[in-house]
């Protein structure tokens, strides 16, 4: 599936999105480019040297463990798959707003004041 955005510089350029994996009505869509996950392993690489070299390998695997943990919440969406509201397919669906539903009618109340209004003598007599 492609993405069309707009370059700074004006121009329409289509991304690609890497579908990792489908279940049911759902996709993992990677979108992060190629320079972020180049960075993310130069990171990774220095982290994991830094602790093996200075004996801190319990937070050198916690700062690692935490780069990994961003970059995959940075780099990864789940998608629906399917579009939301009934489509065509459906029966008695309409082309447009086919998943709109039509407004309820307003519930029966009494008007303005009624409840308040005292009762006059006559009224009261009569009952």
């Amino acid at each position: 599936m492609r993405v069309r955005r707009l370059r700074p510089g004006g121009r329409w350029t289509a991304r690609r999105r890497r579908v990792l994996l489908r279940r049911r009505w759902r996709a993992v869509v990677y979108r992060a480019p190629l320079a972020a996950l180049l960075a993310l392993a130069g990171l990774l690489a220095g982290v994991v040297t830094a602790a093996v070299i200075t004996s801190f390998l319990v937070p050198g695997a916690v700062v690692a463990g935490l780069l990994l943990l961003g970059f995959l919440a940075y780099a990864l969406r789940v998608v629906p798959l399917a579009p939301a509201g009934r489509g065509r397919g459906w029966p008695g669906a309409s082309g447009g707003g086919a998943g709109v539903r039509e407004p309820r009618r307003p519930r029966p109340h009494s008007p303005a004041g009624a409840a308040a209004r005292r009762l006059d003598d006559e009224d009261i007599a009569l009952t």
